[in-house]
């Protein structure tokens, strides 16, 4: 086994499930795993490698292609190469399409150039025995993850609880089974008496390894991932933070992590319902709010009919973006690779950052001098079935044994951040999270658990922090990017929010959140529709995802639209029950046309699902108020 393919036991053990996810096409999962492998050793090129490979697997390409663009390596260049051809076939100008094409065939040459297998040398015994090495039946946790995702699609939560439950006894390393578990636990039979991170992500005793038919001579010993203590309470004061430079990208780990300050405290977990209350009083809501709906189009039409109303027909806006030419905001460089903009725990001076519009443009070229990865040090070899295996040393079992025990306490950690965020308790999810060692927890993901939890809870400059650290150093990672627009747009903050829509305009593989960028940012610098354009594009790129109609009905709720306002928050609820989001604004378009029985009923829905908003509370009070109770 290469040393620059495995390390340490705690990569090859991510290694081999990332490897086994990607047969069995639980893409998501692997970009999970690939994920914490990759915050591990940012260089390393097998890495590197696997996190693209499950990223282009989920029709990512600008993420691989923005991941992969300056490695050398014959993996990396052939699949960066890849990402080139798919991102120029959906590009519409012809001028960035011949480039990518070129960018392409520039890596594409490089890696036969350095390719050291051929005709002549090819190895046949290997090609033709390929069948027997990859004939795959997929594992049992990935079957129930797929079921349950059906099951969710299906809104039969139960059903769906049943599936990943089973996924993750089939398969403790299921990261994503659990996140989808969080993800629909409002409505989960006795969520708060299910087991929790720490009862799934349970160390290992004993691991067997005899049947096991791989070379471990190289397998380091030392553990490669480290644990901070559970931070109890921070010295300084609740209202106390650290200071920040101008320049983003001078913010140290430290900062980061100090900027979460309050007591370490852990509540029940607010679900003692039954799945069948909740869907049944959902449901009739939704009736409801649907036969409003139609009274209201009915309405509607009869006075469009007779001439009583017409509304005006829109303009179709083009958003461009200007480059302010110096990267003020901090946010991400694409001609600079991840360790280029990484942060430190000591902050770099700020004249250490060179101005974008002055920085050369790199190509892929590498210097003769340096030694070059082939394909051999990018796999994991394994012995021949002629070999006859070795039997494994006691230190060996020992350290994979450890490093199995490692990765879970990693998984568990992430899986409950991500848990206590989801149930909106932002303190709790932050100080989990602050366990991790900084390679860890200075990722994308973590980062932007970190802000979403913020977000929810209204604190929005806390949660622009991690938003835009992670984007800093993973612009690829888009998941959070309309939250982040969002959150720039409640802070008025024009300038950070231009530079994300700058960046965000081009990326063809997040047009959704791209388009909610770009509403948020013409809704912040411009007035009038435009912003509705941009939400409206969102929608029908992914029609079926909760935000943007969400925050298209605000927009009609704003512009006194009623009824469309209605019509976007219901599509918002069937398409996630679960987010406080479309209850709150349904709610809200009720208390404005003075229906404040009816904006009640749904503000208690938002409520259940985020007892702590205090917006939601306050509109609470308001509503009580008006009915004089």
């Amino acid at each position: 086994m290469n040393e620059s393919a495995t390390s340490s036991a705690e990569s090859f053990v991510l290694l081999s499930f990332i490897y086994r996810d990607l047969d069995d096409r639980d893409f998501k999962n692997g970009l999970l795993l690939s994920e914490r492998l990759f915050a591990m050793d940012n260089k390393n090129s097998l890495y590197r490698f696997l996190y693209a490979t499950c990223l282009i697997s989920l029709l990512d390409y600008f993420a691989s292609y923005t991941l992969l663009k300056n490695d050398p390596s014959v993996p990396c260049l052939s699949l960066f190469a890849e990402s080139c051809l798919h991102l120029a076939n959906a590009e519409q100008q012809k001028e960035k399409q011949r480039r990518l094409l070129e960018e392409g065939v520039q890596a594409a040459t490089l890696a036969l150039a350095q390719s050291t297998t051929g005709d002549a040398n090819t190895f046949w015994d290997q090609e033709l025995s390929g069948f027997q090495k990859r004939f795959h039946s997929p594992s049992r946790s990935s079957i129930a993850t797929l079921l349950g995702d059906l099951y969710v699609k299906l809104d039969n939560i139960r059903a769906a609880a049943r599936a990943y439950w089973d996924a993750l006894n089939s398969n403790r390393f299921k990261l994503s089974a659990y996140i989808k578990m969080c993800d629909i636990a409002p409505d989960v039979i006795n969520f708060n008496k299910a087991k929790l991170p720490k009862d799934i992500f349970k160390p290992m005793d004993s691991i067997d390894l005899s049947l096991c038919d791989v070379d471990f001579s190289s397998l380091s010993t030392e553990p490669e991932i480290m644990f901070r203590q559970p931070l109890k309470e921070f010295e300084r004061t609740p209202h106390s933070m650290p200071d920040l430079d101008e320049d983003f990208t001078d913010i140290s780990m430290d900062q980061l992590r100090a900027y979460v300050n309050s007591k370490y405290e852990f509540d029940d977990m607010p679900i003692d319902r039954h799945r069948g209350e909740i869907e049944e009083s959902k449901d009739k809501l939704m009736t409801t709010a649907h036969k409003d709906i139609k009274e209201m189009e009915r309405i509607e039409n009869y006075n469009n009919k007779h001439g009583l109303r017409k509304r005006p027909p829109e303009e179709i806006p083009k958003i461009e973006v200007q480059y302010p030419g110096t990267d003020e905001g901090g946010l991400y460089d694409p001609e600079l690779s991840v360790e280029h903009v990484r942060p430190s725990r000591v902050a770099r001076p700020r004249d250490s950052l060179e101005d974008v519009s002055e920085r050369p443009k790199k190509k892929l070229k590498v210097k003769e001098e340096e030694s070059i990865p082939t394909n051999e040090a990018l796999s994991i070899s394994s012995p021949s079935s002629t070999e006859i295996s070795q039997p494994i040393s006691e230190e060996i079992n020992t350290a994979l044994l450890e490093g199995i025990n490692r990765v879970i306490e990693l998984l568990s950690i992430v899986a409950t951040g991500y848990l206590y965020q989801s149930f909106y308790k932002c303190k709790e999810a932050a100080l989990e999270l602050q366990q991790l060692d900084d390679n860890q927890y200075n990722s994308a993901r973590v980062l932007c658990i970190i802000g979403k939890a913020y977000y929810d809870v209204g604190e929005y400059e806390s949660a622009r922090i991690f938003f835009r650290q992670a984007f800093c150093i993973a612009p690829w990672y888009c998941d959070y990017a309309a939250f982040y627009s969002t959150t720039l747009w409640y802070l008025q903050n024009e300038d950070e929010l231009n530079l994300l829509a700058y960046k965000m305009k081009d990326n063809k593989c997040h047009l959704y959140e791209a388009y909610i960028v770009a509403g948020n940012w013409t809704k912040c610098v411009r007035d009038g529709i435009e912003s509705s354009y941009w939400f409206r594009k969102a929608i029908s790129v992914n029609p079926t995802h909760y935000y943007a109609h969400a925050l298209m009905g605000y927009e009609e709720w704003e512009h006194e639209c009623y009824l469309n306002a209605k019509r976007h928050f219901a599509t918002s609820m069937a398409a996630n029950r679960r987010s406080y989001i479309g209850w709150f604004g349904l709610a809200n378009s009720y208390k404005a046309m003075q229906e404040y029985q009816k904006a009640k009923v749904f503000l208690e829905e938002a409520i259940r699902l985020h007892p702590n908003h205090p917006v939601l509370k306050s509109t609470m009070e308001d509503i009580l108020a008006a009915m004089e109770r």
